[in-house]
């Protein structure tokens, strides 16, 4: 236990010291004055939109799994994943909701590669699609950034590249680093078995591609609306092309679930567009919450169809 705790230390102090600058950037009565700008139907819109997004991952898995054989009823696998979103949202560690997804389905006498296949794919296909997302959004504000980019290029962004960088080399030089690096690539293979099944059903593929786009748009839908509602000067297209950057840096396994990273990241990216560094560490947070909130009201409505099944169950 003591050495698991020791594994995750950098993360938990790298989330800490990029909290901690985030914080040093705002002052409590200012972030709660711009928490009274927003409005109660804007956070009602955006935990709808977290709600929608939790069903659309759901249905994009179900999918999935029958692209290589598992077939579940739909509301197994909303049920599983949801469980899993939880489990992933709230562990420190990144492979949580895979852990998770595998033992809720070894329950049901599902064999673990399918599983674990396709939640790596899933990982691969967020990340592509956050990546193409970033690179079209931010060459299309690479003239409007740039002018705004010495105020950020300081000592403490030199710094937390700089760590970065080192943690990486040392990481790479470790035999536990080692380790990772053969678990990435045993990782890789499992993503590449579940690939075959979807080149040989390419409308699997696409269906999956595109319900990642469709996730990944709503959750920047979240965040443009919040900014809109706290930030009268906001563009809501700069906002949405500026936003994929800071998902794509807040999954990586860097952190502790993205903390510190999501924050810090949507401060300086808001901050390029003229926000203060009070609505960009807000509106990070409204997200993270928009989430956590639709993940909890997805399955608040699921628990009907949950009792219904035991109660048929039951009287069997």
């Amino acid at each position: 236990m003591l050495s698991k705790a020791r594994a995750h230390l950098p993360k938990i102090i790298f989330s800490l010291a990029l909290l901690g600058l985030a914080l040093s950037r705002v002052s409590a009565q200012r972030l709660w004055e711009a928490a009274h700008q927003l409005s109660l139907v804007t956070f009602l819109l955006c935990l709808g939109l977290g709600t929608a997004q939790v069903f659309i991952a759901s249905w994009r898995w179900h999918l999935m799994l029958r692209a290589v054989g598992v077939h579940l009823r739909l509301a197994t696998t909303f049920k599983v994943n949801i469980v899993s979103l939880l489990a992933n949202t709230l562990m420190i560690n990144v492979v949580g909701g895979a852990l998770t997804r595998i033992y809720l389905l070894s329950k049901m006498a599902v064999p673990s590669p399918p599983v674990l296949s396709t939640t790596a794919l899933e990982k691969v296909l967020a990340t592509a699609v956050l990546a193409v997302m970033s690179l079209a959004g931010l060459s299309v504000l690479h003239p409007q950034l740039v002018p705004h980019l010495p105020s950020y290029a300081g000592r403490a962004g030199v710094t937390i590249l700089l760590l970065m960088l080192g943690g990486a080399a040392f990481g790479a030089r470790s035999q536990r680093g080692r380790h990772w690096v053969r678990a990435a690539l045993r990782y890789l293979r499992a993503v590449l078995e579940s690939a075959r099944a979807f080149l040989v059903n390419g409308r699997a593929l696409a269906v999956a591609v595109f319900l990642t786009i469709l996730s990944q748009l709503v959750i920047v839908l979240i965040g443009v609306a919040l900014t809109a509602s706290l930030w009268a000067g906001a563009s809501p297209l700069n906002v949405m092309l500026v936003l994929p950057a800071t998902m794509l840096l807040a999954g990586l396994p860097i952190s502790v679930g993205g903390w510190g990273v999501r924050e810090f990241s949507t401060m300086v990216a808001l901050g390029l567009l003229g926000a203060s560094p009070d609505i960009g560490l807000l509106v990070s947070l409204l997200i993270y919450a928009s989430t956590l909130g639709g993940i909890v009201v997805a399955a608040a409505l699921m628990l009907p169809v949950h009792l219904n099944r035991r109660a048929e169950a039951g009287a069997l």
